[in-house]
């Protein structure tokens, strides 16, 4: 273990955590590292999403690969990295989280992790046959019988997975479109794609919302955070309401309206950044008030 590579250990501990869907320790897991691998990014941003906390916590975590950092990429992690297709899976995109669950199968058979994956995908897919097999192996372990009680039951009543709250969410927002796997550099266009032809998918809108902050397209973030009446009311997550008054800052534009609070906090991070004299120094002093804001992020990184 003392050759072992720490931040592969890391990025596993993250994924165990999110397996076992406790987000808490799995985004204290390197928390503070300042060059985070592309893998841990990804993790970590998945970690947030699935907690609900993206919008709110995403800028607190170093985040150097832009929309890159959200996705792993099919060429170069299938088989490596098994969150991979459950990433589409949770944003809804059928036929890329179905065709990675099944290679990955494929190729590592005697894999569990892999296994669970590619199970339930197929049950939300109301591939049955595949449901009663897998339970059928997954009873005979040791770590696995919740599972397996849980595929049996789904197999005897198809109408459960409906009625399952995570399963069922997932399985509303599926969409049966077809989209090639997008690579490095072009997962913006995807999520942008992705979104206008499932504009009802909650989080498919929330993928092209932080999309367009990692990319500081302010234009494509103004655009989508002017229908957040669908989803937040006047409860806009910390980094959305700090984009905005960004937003109006820079734009002027009258349908964007900034929660008194945080205009107030920028107005603050505005006067601190015009009272800086040296631009070697403006960075750390800034990031020492506001390392944890989008605006920090947008201006410094």
């Amino acid at each position: 273990m003392a050759n072992g590579n720490d931040d592969f250990m890391d990025e596993m501990a993250i994924d165990h955590f999110i397996q076992k869907r406790d987000f808490t320790k799995a985004l204290q897991i390197g928390k503070d590292a300042q060059h985070p691998t592309r893998e841990m990014t990804v993790l970590r941003n998945f970690a947030l999403e699935l907690s609900g906390r993206a919008g709110d916590e995403m800028f607190e975590y170093v985040q150097d690969y832009k929309t890159d950092g959200l996705f792993f990429d099919y060429n170069k992690d299938g088989g490596v990295y098994p969150t991979g297709p459950v990433i589409y899976f949770n944003l809804g995109a059928r036929h890329l989280a179905t065709q990675w669950a099944n290679n990955d199968y494929l190729k590592r058979p005697d894999s569990y992790r892999v296994l669970k994956n590619y199970v339930l995908i197929a049950t939300v897919n109301e591939h049955w046959n595949v449901t009663q097999q897998t339970a059928g192996i997954l009873e005979n372990t040791w770590f696995h019988n919740d599972l397996a009680s849980k595929l049996n039951k789904f197999s005897l009543d198809n109408s459960l997975v409906n009625k399952d709250p995570i399963l069922g969410n997932i399985k509303k927002r599926l969409s049966n479109k077809y989209y090639p796997f997008p690579t490095k550099g072009n997962y913006t266009d995807f999520v942008c794609k992705f979104y206008r032809e499932n504009p009802e998918n909650r989080v498919a809108y929330d993928y092209y919302l932080l999309s367009a902050l990692l990319n500081k397209k302010l234009d494509k973030f103004a655009w989508g955070v002017k229908l957040y009446n669908n989803y937040y009311k006047n409860l806009l997550p910390k980094h959305y309401a700090e984009a905005v008054s960004l937003c109006k800052y820079l734009t002027h534009d009258s349908l964007l309206v900034v929660n008194p609070a945080t205009q107030q906090k920028f107005e603050a991070f505005l006067m601190l950044k015009k009272e800086q004299k040296d631009p070697t120094t403006e960075k750390n002093i800034m990031r020492k008030s506001y390392g944890d804001t989008y605006w920090w992020y947008y201006m410094y990184k």
